[in-house]
């Protein structure tokens, strides 16, 4: 097998080799002979050479079904679930500038941009066109100051420098954006100040210090600058507080499709017990609350949860709980258990330890949402032997124009 970059089902084309292995190799795409009718021309400049998208180049129709075959062929290759039915991936009407986060890497000399594609180089960008139009605002004006201040970019080989990251973090109405320059020591206040000066939507500046060598974005520690500690995020009628470490979905549009199916998942009486495992900041928790007798929202990050107490209060929901700690300790500690578990864990999947407690609790209904084809179906896999179903698997276009796709899947214990 023969994995091309760039090259879409049915085409014919040159290629040059680049890797071979026993059972597969990779080849660079040289020249399109037959092209496929699926074929768009990628209308970002930085495409041909940048890592943040790989989908550019395959019509929005197309960039669907590929989705949704992702998702089929994890399940009956990973999880060896065979005849499943996926059902077909849900997109956004305008699948450009849909997201809310920008995290931008400073290159040496500098320049603030994406990882060339199979490199540590550096591509600088102007404006990102899957970014929202104020993050774009905010990393240039943040790229302006950072020049004019003097900062040395971080050098991966030396370890020298200050500056390695930029991160800027918008609201859905594009009335309100934090950054976070993360850096190897504690900053002067000029950038701060400055931007915040040129884009008065930038409510709060932060610095997070990250010393350590290697590829991890963020260290320990978050500081505030100058400004706002959060931001106010209105989603399907809540109001979120989210701070500049806690996680929340980077697709405000697509986010309300998701909340929306994973309530009809659920399908919570009022009297029932939930728990939202992978909780982030709430946004599950708080919207299934709603329809359920009590919510128990689970996440090891303390500051999120944190946050997720404090959106309770924000939007006067008083049956959601929050408890700091791993889900597998916390699940294999409640007195009884829940009837319906729904949980978003990240891309590595679920502790063993957690899939565990569900069998051995026999939750009646589980919602298991998840970024990642692959972890999903070896976990769901797992579930399906210890006494589970799968009854339905929705994927969700959440990442536009990448490789990544979002998947709603609901189990039963049978």
């Amino acid at each position: 097998m023969l994995f091309v970059p760039d090259g879409l089902p049915g085409e014919t084309g040159d290629v040059v080799v680049t890797e071979a292995r026993a059972r597969w190799g990779r080849a660079r795409l040289e020249k399109v002979v037959v092209s496929s009718p699926e074929r768009v021309e990628a209308p970002c400049p930085y495409y041909p050479t940048c890592g943040g998208c790989q989908l550019q180049h395959l019509s929005a129709s197309g960039q669907l079904a590929y989705k949704t075959s992702q998702v089929r062929e994890a399940m009956a290759r990973v999880g060896h679930l065979q005849g499943l039915e996926v059902r077909p991936c849900i997109g956004m009407d305008h699948p450009w500038a849909y997201r809310n986060k920008a995290q931008f890497v400073v290159g040496n000399p500098l320049a603030v941009g994406l990882y060339e594609r199979g490199s540590h180089r550096v591509v600088g960008i102007d404006r990102c066109l899957i970014q929202s139009d104020l993050n774009n605002r905010v990393l240039q004006a943040a790229s302006e100051a950072v020049a004019r201040a003097g900062w040395e970019p971080y050098d991966e080989r030396t370890g020298l420098g200050l500056l390695r990251h930029v991160i800027s973090r918008t609201t859905a109405a594009q009335d309100g954006a934090l950054l976070t320059l993360v850096v190897t020591h504690p900053p002067g206040l000029e950038v701060a100040t400055e931007v915040m000066a040129a884009v008065p939507e930038v409510k709060g500046v932060w610095f997070n210090v990250n010393p350590r060598p290697g590829n991890a974005i963020l260290g320990p520690e978050f500081h505030r600058l100058a400004g706002a500690d959060h931001l106010v995020e209105r989603v399907a009628g809540l109001r979120m507080s989210v701070s500049p470490g806690s996680f929340f979905q980077v697709n405000p549009t697509m986010l309300e499709t998701m909340l929306r199916l994973v309530q009809e998942a659920a399908a919570p009486h009022p009297g029932d017990f939930l728990v939202d495992a992978y909780c982030g900041t709430g946004i599950m928790a708080l919207h299934l609350a709603r329809h359920s007798g009590r919510v128990l929202g689970i996440e090891e990050f303390a500051p999120a949860v944190e946050d997720a107490r404090a959106n309770a209060r924000l939007n006067e929901i008083a049956n959601a709980a929050f408890e700091a700690g791993r889900v597998e300790d916390i699940l294999a500690e409640l007195d009884w258990a829940p009837d319906v578990l729904v949980m978003d864990p990240p891309r590595k999947g679920c502790h063993p330890a957690v899939l565990e407690a569900i069998a051995r609790r026999r939750v009646r209904r589980l919602v298991y949402v998840s970024c990642n084809p692959s972890t999903q179906a070896r976990d769901l896999g797992w579930l399906v032997e210890h006494g589970y179903g799968v009854r339905s698997l929705q994927p969700l276009d959440m990442f536009p124009q990448t490789v990544h796709v979002e998947c709603v899947a609901v189990l039963e214990a049978v």
